[in-house]
């Protein structure tokens, strides 16, 4: 069986570290889930000049490294590289420089993910979309927290798993995209 899982909020912890981070060094204060991972609203969210803030820290190379794990990740994804499945990351990463993204998947998931593929949302920046890198690497699953990228790999076949955040409790599930938890 070959898997496929999105980075951001599916194996790292990126949406809550930004946050605190946003917390730290602004004010008021945002709760979990409030800066959804599509940066083209964080403007209504917080604002111009601290948008950029958050998007400079999203730039930032050692962001990518200082994040940990979506708790139950790495159990999980070890459990199914014991079980023999065989795993890609298919990353929508876009300023983060991919070596860091390799690194922090080495760092975490030692050994287990058998490659990283680094993808667009609309086939951006030259690279191909997660639907298409998927259909590449003829996957059989793929796990993201964001509808849009999900209903891209079903427009090539392949279901998806969406995992729960608060940026798409309204996704109602459809034949090929079942909701998770853990």
């Amino acid at each position: 069986m070959r898997l496929g899982f999105d980075c951001d909020d599916v194996l790292a912890d990126f949406e809550p570290a930004l946050v605190r981070w946003y917390n730290e060094n602004f004010q008021p204060n945002l709760a979990p889930g409030d800066l959804t991972p599509n940066h083209l609203i964080w403007e209504n969210i917080v604002g111009l000049e601290k948008s950029k803030k958050i998007w400079e820290l999203f730039a930032n190379p050692d962001f990518a490294l200082s994040l940990l794990p979506v708790e139950g990740a790495q159990e999980g994804v070890q459990t199914l590289y014991q079980k023999g499945a065989e795993l890609y990351v298919i990353t929508s990463r876009s300023v983060t420089p991919d070596e860091r993204t390799t690194e922090w998947l080495k760092r975490y998931f030692p050994g287990m993910i058998k490659e990283v593929l680094y993808g667009s949302s609309y086939g951006a920046l030259g690279r191909k979309t997660k639907g298409e890198l998927c259909l590449d690497k003829k996957l059989n699953l793929f796990v993201d927290d964001l509808p849009r990228h999900l209903r891209d790999v079903n427009v090539v076949g392949i279901p998806g798993l969406l995992y729960t955040r608060k940026w798409n409790e309204e996704f109602q599930e459809t034949e090929l995209i079942k909701r998770v938890n853990d």
